[in-house]
């Protein structure tokens, strides 16, 4: 509840959805929440789909320009390699991106705090 930032109204209004969902299960002897498989599989899909998507917003963007001369009339076409303005961030220690500072420090302090 701490580390997520969430109020304990707002922590169980998300467990009471998740175990609706079937993502995870409620063990009443030992009071603990535990992942089922179906939340494993959601998470792993939803990492791969993140990756992806950072990756698409890291890659180098190649834009396509056209000038038009208009003392030739002729079309020129080239395209210019450039990085990306939004270059995200990456984890020094486990290299991982991120596309904005704020998941990276979330993402140290859950990981990579001592």
């Amino acid at each position: 509840m701490y580390k997520a930032y969430l109020t304990h109204a707002q922590l169980k209004q998300f467990l009471s959805s998740l175990v609706e969902k079937g993502l995870i299960e409620y063990q009443r002897e030992d009071r603990l929440y535990r992942v089922t498989e179906k939340g494993i599989y959601f998470l792993q899909v939803y990492n791969q789909l993140s990756q992806m998507h950072i990756n698409n917003v890291l890659n180098t963007t190649i834009e396509s320009q056209v000038v038009e001369s208009t003392q030739a009339n002729r079309l020129i076409t080239y395209d210019v390699q450039r990085p990306s303005t939004n270059q995200g961030r990456r984890c020094e220690k486990c290299l991982r991106l991120f596309a904005n500072h704020k998941e990276l420090k979330l993402h140290k302090i859950e990981y990579h705090s001592y």
